[in-house]
């Protein structure tokens, strides 16, 4: 039953588009239409809820490929440990930790000019064992901050089979610890975008309306939140103001601070029905 409804849900999204028009400075992920918001859904819903596990026991490599173009978006060995250091951190009371598995550097000015043209020949060459791997790769995905345009982005767990080499994260070496005062300073957005791979959506996915981004502990929003600003309330009808320090919402690299409860429970409800590599 399993194989047959992951055969059906690769069907369907073969014609959702993935990525789409994100507001400058941004994420890059499409929020998904509700229709297919709610199909994805039912489909969790049937099958067994899996058991919370130990907080920090789900170990999962990361290879992090630096793409570069001479002395242009070149990341540091020092950077990618903090950056390491910081996304335990993020992810800490989630059963989710990380561990550098491998660092590669590939000087190609065509791939690291524009990586999102190029991102599927730069994925097949790169990619480690997707099935069991976290692939990141820095690269130049926009021209920030001369102009505004996407950071970073992933794939929902759903939108590729689990081994395929699209999986991963694509982030702008502006992301990392100490790459820029908004977006880089502990690399925050790397773990948002994380957060995605692992099966969220943001924070404001469905505005106010009735399903949201399908978390019961996360507050309506009906659009992105992009400053700290605590009172910030966009779904005045509905009781909770926007959760402006939530990893899936768009706050500044400085405010995001965490996942709430039930965030941790949608990832581990995702990545054990659509990506159980992980777990071996």
């Amino acid at each position: 039953m399993r194989t047959l409804t992951l055969v059906l849900l690769g069907l369907l999204l073969m014609v959702v588009p993935v990525m789409g028009q994100a507001p400058e400075g941004t994420c890059g992920v499409k929020d998904l239409d509700q229709e297919t918001a709610r199909w994805i859904e039912g489909m969790l819903k049937s099958m067994p809820r899996p058991e919370m596990r130990l907080a920090g026991s789900v170990e999962i490599p990361i290879a992090f490929h630096v793409v570069y173009a001479g002395t242009k978006g070149r990341v540091s060995d020092q950077k990618i440990a903090t950056l390491m250091n910081n996304l335990n951190a993020a992810f800490s009371g989630s059963p989710f930790s990380f561990r550098l598995a491998k660092v590669d550097r590939t000087n190609n000015k065509t791939w690291y000019g524009n990586c999102m043209k190029h991102e599927q020949t730069m994925k097949r060459r790169l990619a480690v064992d997707p099935r069991r791997t976290l692939n990141i790769y820095s690269c130049k995905t926009s021209n920030f901050p001369t102009t505004g345009g996407v950071l970073g982005f992933a794939y929902f767990p759903f939108m590729f089979p689990e081994n395929s080499y699209m999986h991963g994260a694509v982030i702008h070496p502006a992301l990392m610890p100490g790459g820029h005062p908004e977006v880089g300073v502990y690399g925050n957005i790397v773990a948002h975008e994380i957060g995605h791979y692992l099966g969220l959506y943001h924070t404001f996915q469905g505005g106010c309306g009735p399903n949201g981004d399908f978390v019961a502990d996360t507050p309506a929003e009906g659009k992105p939140t992009g400053d700290c600003a605590a009172a910030t309330d966009t779904c005045p009808s509905i009781l909770g103001l926007d959760d402006v320090t939530n990893f899936m919402n768009y706050g500044d690299d400085l405010c995001m601070n965490h996942f709430t409860p039930g965030q941790i429970q949608r990832m581990v409800d995702m990545t054990s029905t659509l990506r159980p590599g992980i777990y071996n």
